[in-house]
């Protein structure tokens, strides 16, 4: 290990930078205390290898045999608290200070206090030198600190013990504890300080930044549905009422918030008394911590009622537009049943000469076309009453407002509803002129696919505009005449013989909604049937349930939550440009309201979530569709609400692990919807606007009355508006404003959602499903057909699709928005490429790729080149939002370069610095950015001569992490990738030397993926305990079980004293083996794959499950797990948890060779591979590589070379060139020769791998493993077996196992351990067992062999017995 002297002078070295020239000596001599334990070359270490640094090659040269000691040994340990100060604190002359002694003045004045302040501030929170230049910039960075400790802020206190626990050595551990506690101790004693801006600017940012407060604000106030029952005149109220509606909401909000604070509250106390209990040898203080919750938890009250009050104005006013829509509403219902029963009773009065629409007959009497018409209102009315409500959003809101045979309903329908449903049906058959036996389904698809026959005998296609008028005048939206089609489906199911026959007319239904006619996809239809046709009766896929609730796992943890809400506010801001900059170009002024809407409906939600509720009531199933629970994991409305038994509850599991996703995806969802609706419709081209009936604007003028105080309510005002004539009409319009075409606000205001256009609603949709990455690609294009088909699959092959990617919508979704922002690439509409419609409509290949770019070029050409006349009609606006975006994405790519600069040469594409040379990984943050930070690391790293080329290495490392930014979700070593390459060795290898079997790595990654939401329980208790930080090893488990649980239990938190590996036996689970080959027999190998499934044998020992007796738990503290090895760092650990409860990964300052491969571009995994042909030597070798204290330490050899003369005389060169930033001209430096550079660690690395290799191989070489009849050496000869010699072995072992001797007894019997015969299979699998010649004695058992030895020696000799002397050989 480095010291951190010899840190500095190596990357003054090797990177260019003089880290020290803007440092003072008075401010070098106050941060030489940070040097006080001294890391690197101690005598130790210089005796060990002297000339490693100076020689050019290196030979493998062997250190002096040692006894063998066995590879990481779980040792028993004594609990102890590893930031406790053992002998006291040790106080320096500050810490005698007198109570009116401490002040501000006096310590800042006291050398000890300032040395120990810039020593905790440059190590805990990563201040650099410059920042700590002043006594004043000490103090004050100091108290800040020390004020968001006393709010107990989590992220504060988790950051603390990242600084106690972080530095494995005892004495820099010893020292930080001290320096902690000193400065805690003088600041328990300062008396304080008079109020400041910035001292209530702390502690507000403090409480402000705590994520117990956001969660318990958010919770308070996002996690109910608005009070529709606030008064929407409440601006009209008198005072003493406003004061009751305030102070009602005031503490109901505050008791919510102090509910959800009041555990967080406790916990931070404690956290706080903890760490003071053992750093100052202090006894426990539990009225402090008392105190302290009974503050916190009054302090969550007061800001939840507060909040109330900003949030009740704002809510009151956002329920006057729903109680316009509520009047309008009731208004047009009104004016529907007229029309309703206007109609119902015209079809029952007509006389002769009536002709049925699809009837040849013409009805001569009324008695005749009454009876006809009802029953075909009857016809209507029973599929209606016979479809199950539970099918659909809107059934079910409706069943839970209904008793059976309640008055008032026909089946699950209200009776109006209902009698509108069937006059609207009855109206469309009519239209569409219905087929005698034709369902309205088919003949509605018929219409728009083929086209209605006319008078003159042509066919004209069914337009949706002739739909939605007769739904208006109806008052129905698509959705719920979509009832009509679901019970055609559901009669068919009943009528029709085979469940084909149903898809099929289900297809139809699929086409109707891809077309607009309705909102069911397919697959809600296809539910309905199966639940409706009594011979098939609907079977919950287990493993589908099962997978989804896998998936539902995988997302479930906080910190993935706060990462979406990121990337939500991230995306808002590129909204805004993006919106200003299409704007702009589109000639409009883009600083209108609509610009900006996104923006306030995140921050002041009201508006948007009385609009969610308006929107779910005008069209249920959209509704329940978007603002559905755990939609990345759920694929339709019915899923949840269906699924039946142990496979429900198993899906309903994954769905209600996502509860905060959930809460924060409709909370941006609604943000999203409204804001597209209005920027769609106010965006609508001149001749597209829509125009305000008469009777709408009567209605929009008697609000506007009231909300003018012109009236008091609507009633007097609309009693008013009748009694104007009608030129007085005209005038109170024109005065009040009202105006003629519609935008948003008046659409909701007078309830007319139904009226807008089909494409404008469906556009705004998609664009909300878009802005979450859950949009299902429309059209019919390659690309969009193979997304929506890797979905279906996805689906229907539950563990397949997801083991490669989790989530492939999201995928899609991700790829499509960072492919919508590269500049000029965006223009190519790629997702054109394959559609048959434009086909259909002309278009050529180029045409389609170039879709927006030549509709505005043909529209510019219709206009005679005025461009502003198509800009005015809309045909540019494709590419004109493609322009837009390419723009914003010129400028995120520049910012990123910037960005990239500023992460410095010694950090990767993805690293983020976090001060103190700490960094984050930035790949789960950035998201859809992360391609743009991948491509300016290309740039950075072709301006400072480090791309691959460069170094003489290949691009491949570029594959993973294109992989990595273009997904959109971080590739997993041993997941995808994995089995990929285990595939493929499937081919290549001998499969029964596979040690690493791809099935149970799939498993064990499986059941990883299951224990995801227990990781939140693992960090939290790793905040203070440094046992749960170990990240266990997963390397070299050779058998199932061993690698099953390593993987299976990576994440979950330890427990003392519970062994499950010990508890379960190694073959409690079955195994599985796949072989690709067999042999005839005639010894020809021919291919023909073959699966075999063995069940377990054996049982769980739960009585080892726990220690029994509590001596035992006292004495019995294991290290929990092996603890993971890198061979670059060391045993790895999670550096700090409480930066992956928040989402981010925050890790250690690298270290010099980190530093060195990281500039240079260098994988790792260049340098060194796990071999799992030896999986035993590797294990050792990783121990003897990485372990501090090992002679064969890689990064204590490597850094002792990278100071040597013999590598530093690459980087020294007198013409040292920059390479600069385009905007702000930030530098890095240009590397030197970093070919040879590149060669040179190469060389010296893998010469003391194999050093670490050949010596852990020459102590295992005659190792045997616990209870085992065979020794590493002899699993690494069965592995160097040829293929033929494999086959021979296991024919001899077979042949001789089935040979009878003259005595009747076998040749050889097959035995375990303990004595029990065995049938043998194969040599590989009976490695475990012994040979014993003859019958079973104590002499036969002491002369026993191992079945794997003795074959391997018997298939080497075989060949042996063929060899003859050679002809004309010399003879005695």
């Amino acid at each position: 290990m480095l010291s951190q002297d010899k840190q500095k002078e190596l990357e003054n070295l090797l990177f260019n930078q003089d880290f020290s020239s803007n440092i003072n000596e008075d401010k070098k001599e106050k941060s030489n205390v940070i040097t006080q334990t001294d890391r690197v070359l101690d005598k130790k270490n210089k005796k060990t290898n002297q000339n490693v640094g100076t020689q050019n090659e290196v030979d493998i040269i062997l250190p002096e045999s040692k006894p063998f000691i066995p590879v990481n040994p779980q040792l028993k340990k004594e609990k102890k608290e590893v930031y406790k100060t053992p002998e006291g604190l040790e106080k320096r002359s500050y810490n005698f200070f007198k109570s009116k002694d401490v002040t501000k003045k006096n310590l800042i004045a006291n050398k000890d206090w300032e040395d120990d302040a810039i020593y905790f501030l440059t190590v805990r929170g990563g201040y650099t030198p410059d920042e700590l230049d002043t006594s004043e910039k000490v103090w004050n960075a100091f108290a800040e600190h020390m004020r968001y400790y006393d709010v107990a802020n989590e992220i504060t206190l988790g950051f603390d013990y990242d600084y106690l626990l972080e530095d494995e050595r005892p004495e820099e551990r010893k020292m930080r504890a001290n320096v902690y506690g000193r400065l805690l101790d003088s600041w328990e004693k300062f008396g304080g300080e008079d109020m400041s801006f910035r001292k209530a600017q702390d502690y507000f940012g403090g409480v402000a930044t705590s994520p117990s407060t956001i969660f318990s604000l958010g919770a308070a106030t996002f996690a109910r549905r608005p009070d529709l029952a606030l008064a929407s005149n409440f601006a009209g109220k008198p005072i003493k009422k406003k004061i009751a509606t305030y102070l009602k909401q005031f503490f109901k909000k505050g008791a919510l918030a102090a509910t959800y604070e009041a555990p967080f509250a406790v916990t931070q106390s404690v956290g706080k008394e903890d760490i003071r209990t053992k750093i100052k040898k202090e006894d426990f203080r539990p009225s402090v911590v008392a105190i302290e919750t009974g503050l916190q938890i009054t302090g969550g009250f007061l800001l939840g009622g507060g909040g109330s009050v900003i949030e009740t104005r704002a809510l009151a006013k956002a329920n006057r537009l729903n109680e316009k829509y509520t009047q309008a509403k009731l208004k047009l219902a009104a004016n529907a049943k007229v029309n309703t029963d206007n109609y119902l009773d015209s079809i029952t009065k007509v006389t002769g000469g009536f002709k049925w629409a699809g009837s040849k007959k013409i009805f001569k009497s009324e008695n005749e076309a009454t009876e006809f018409a009802k029953r075909n209102y009857k016809r209507v009315s029973k599929k209606l009453e016979a479809l199950n409500p539970e099918y659909t959003a809107l059934g079910r809101e409706y069943r839970k407002n209904i008793k059976p045979n309640q008055p008032g309903y026909i089946g699950s329908l209200p009776e109006n509803f209902h009698k509108s449903l069937v006059a609207a049906a009855l109206r469309v058959e009519n239209a569409i002129k219905l087929q005698p036996g034709e369902r309205i389904t088919s003949g509605l698809h018929r219409a728009i696919t083929e086209g209605i026959l006319q008078e003159d005998g042509s066919y004209k296609l069914l337009e949706i505009d002739g739909l939605q008028k007769i739904l208006q005048d109806h008052n129905l939206s698509l959705d719920e005449f979509g009832l009509i089609f679901l019970s055609d489906v559901s009669d068919a199911a009943r009528t029709l013989q085979a469940m084909s026959q149903v898809k099929t007319f289900s297809n139809k239904l699929n086409e109707l909604t891809l077309q607009g006619y309705t909102s069911f996809p397919e697959d809600i239809a296809l539910e309905t049937a199966k639940n409706t046709k009594k011979s098939i009766k609907y079977v919950a896929n287990f493993f589908q349930n099962l997978d989804r609730a896998k998936l539902g796992a995988m997302t479930s943890q906080p910190s993935t939550t706060l990462r979406n809400n990121l990337n939500a506010i991230f995306r808002v801001g590129v909204d805004l440009i993006t919106t200003t900059l299409n704007e702009a170009l589109h000639l409009r002024n883009p600083f209108k309201k609509d610009t900006a809407a996104f923006a306030k409906y995140m921050f002041r939600p009201a508006e948007a979530r009385i609009f969610r509720e308006i929107y779910k009531d005008a069209f249920p199933e959209d509704a329940a569709m978007l603002f559905r629970e755990a939609a990345d994991v759920t694929n339709s409305i019915s899923e949840d609400a269906n699924a039946k038994g142990i496979s429900g509850v198993l899906r309903r599991f994954g769905t209600k692990l996502n509860v905060l996703n959930t809460i924060s995806d409709n909370y941006v969802k609604q943000g999203a919807l409204i804001t597209f609706l209005r920027r769609n419709i106010s965006n609508l081209p001149d001749a597209k606007k829509l125009k305000i009936l008469d009777a709408d604007r009567e209605v929009l003028l008697a609000q506007k009355l009231v909300d003018t105080k012109q009236y008091p309510n609507n009633e007097a005002a609309q009693a008013f508006i009748e009694s104007l004539s009608p030129k007085g009409l005209k005038d109170a319009i024109k005065a009040n404003k009202i105006p003629e075409v519609h935008d948003f606000f008046t659409i909701v205001s007078t309830g007319r959602l139904n009226a807008i256009p089909k494409e404008i609603m469906d556009q705004s949709v998609q664009d909300t499903y878009a802005f979450v990455y859950q949009a299902t690609m429309k059209g019919d294009g390659y690309l969009k057909k193979f997304s929506r088909g890797t979905n279906r699959l996805h689906k229907q092959m539950p563990f397949v699709i997801s083991s490669f990617i989790p989530f492939p919508r999201y995928t899609a979704n991700h790829l499509k928005t960072v492919y919508e922002y590269m500049p000029l690439i965006n223009l190519l509409n790629l997702g054109n490429i394959g559609s048959k419609k434009l086909d259909d409509a002309g278009y050529s290949f180029l045409g389609k790729t170039f879709k927006s770019t030549t509709d505005m070029f043909t529209g510019v050409a219709r206009d005679k080149g005025n461009i502003f006349e198509t800009i005015r009609k809309g045909d540019a606006s494709p590419f004109l939002n493609d322009m837009a975006k390419g723009l914003t994405g010129t400028g995120l790519l520049l910012a990123c370069l910037e960005w990239r600069y500023r992460q410095g040469n010694t950090n990767h594409w993805w690293e983020i610095k976090a001060g103190g040379d700490k960094t984050i990984d930035g790949r789960p943050i950035y998201g859809a950015l992360a391609p743009y930070m991948l491509a300016s690391d290309l740039i950075y790293r072709y301006q400072t001569n480090t791309l691959p080329g460069d170094t003489g290495l290949t691009y491949a490392q570029y594959s993973k992490d294109a992989a990595q930014a273009l997904i959109g979700v971080t590739l997993r070593r041993g997941m995808g990738l994995m089995m990929l390459d285990d595939f493929i060795e499937l081919f290549t290898d001998n499969d029964e030397q596979m040690n690493r079997n791809m099935v149970y790595e799939f498993f064990g990654n499986v059941g990883q993926q299951f224990a995801i939401p227990v990781q939140p329980v693992k960090y939290f208790l790793g905040i203070s305990d440094e046992d749960q930080r170990i990240i266990p090893s997963q390397d070299g488990k050779v058998n199932f079980l061993d690698l099953f649980l390593s993987r299976a239990l990576r994440g979950a938190p330890d427990i003392p004293g519970v062994d499950v590996s010990g508890a379960v036996e190694n073959k409690v689970l079955p195994s599985v083996k796949l072989t690709l080959e067999k042999t005839d027999s005639s010894g020809n190998k021919y291919f023909s794959p073959d699966f075999k499934y063995e069940s377990g044998s054996g049982e769980i020992k739960w009585e080892k499950l726990w220690t029994n007796s509590a001596s035992d738990l006292k004495t019995s503290f294991e290290l929990p797990e092996e603890p993971a090895i890198n061979v670059f760092k060391g045993p790895l650990k999670v550096d700090s948890p409480i930066s992956r409860l928040i989402g981010m990964s925050k890790r250690k300052a690298k270290n010099i060779l980190e530093k060195e491969l990281t500039l240079l571009n260098i994988p790792t995994y260049e340098l060194y591979r796990f071999n799992y042909d030896n999986p035993e030597i590797e294990k050792e070798a990783q121990i003897l590589l990485g372990e501090p204290t090992s002679e064969f330490n890689l990064e204590v050899r490597m850094a002792k070379y990278l100071i040597s003369d013999d590598y530093t005389k690459f980087t020294k060169r007198s013409d040292q060139k920059v390479a600069t930033s385009p905007i702000f001209k930030q530098t890095a430096p240009v590397q030197v020769s970093p070919a040879q550079r590149t060669r040179a660690i190469f060389a010296k690395a893998k010469a003391y791998i194999a050093e670490a290799r050949a010596y852990a191989e020459s102590r295992l070489e005659t190792f045997i493993p616990k209870d085992a009849p065979y020794s590493t050496t002899t699993l690494k000869n069965w592995k160097k077996l040829t293929k033929a010699k494999t086959v021979l072995a296991n024919e001899l072992y077979t042949q001789q196992y089935n040979t009878i001797k003259a005595d009747g007894n076998r040749s050889i019997n097959i035995y375990d351990k303990d004595k029990n015969l065995v049938t043998p299979t194969n040599v590989w699998d009976d490695r475990e067992y012994f040979i014993v010649r003859g019958s079973l004695t104590e002499e036969s058992w002491n002369k026993r062999s191992g079945v794997l030895q003795e074959y391997i020696e018997q298939a080497n000799n075989f060949s042996k017995q063929f060899k003859e002397k050679p002809v004309g050989s010399k003879r005695k």
